[in-house]
């Protein structure tokens, strides 16, 4: 609803917001961050319009994918049908404010489904995101099987 635009959220660092109906994800910005789910939306939309606007580099399907995009972000902040978004929360240190209404599950990792320490260790920030995105969408896929 549109009340629900308004919910303040306290965002984790690593947490990632997922718009599913759209394929859309706005990414971990490393720095924690408080603000409404709206103004979430909005500056997706925002950066994306800044990153076509007036570019002449871009191929021209891209500036129409990107432009899609925009124009259903748009949508979600007028609230023209329901919709579902998803926190991704590795630490499960974000809180909605208020929380009412706000479905959680938290995800139980096998420990076997996770590189050994050591290996962790060694990979990079973006090898590890990586394989904890590939772990997700592993668990995501056998939810939506059973």
């Amino acid at each position: 609803s549109r009340d629900d635009l308004w919910r303040v959220l306290f965002k984790a660092p690593e947490a990632t917001i997922l718009i599913p109906h759209l394929e859309f994800e706005i990414g971990a910005d490393h720095k924690r961050r408080v603000d409404t789910l709206y103004n979430y939306i909005a500056a997706a939309e925002w950066n994306l319009s800044s990153h076509i606007r007036g570019r002449k580099d871009l191929a021209a399907e891209y500036v129409v994918a990107i432009s899609e995009t925009v124009e259903q972000l748009l949508g979600l902040l007028d609230v023209e049908q329901p919709f579902d978004l998803v926190l991704n929360d590795p630490a499960g240190a974000s809180i909605f404010k208020p929380d009412h209404g706000v479905a959680s599950t938290p995800l139980q990792l096998e420990p076997a489904a996770r590189p050994p320490a050591a290996v962790m260790a060694d990979m990079t920030e973006e090898e590890e995101a990586e394989a904890l995105a590939a772990e997700l969408a592993a668990l995501t896929a056998e939810e939506g099987g059973s």
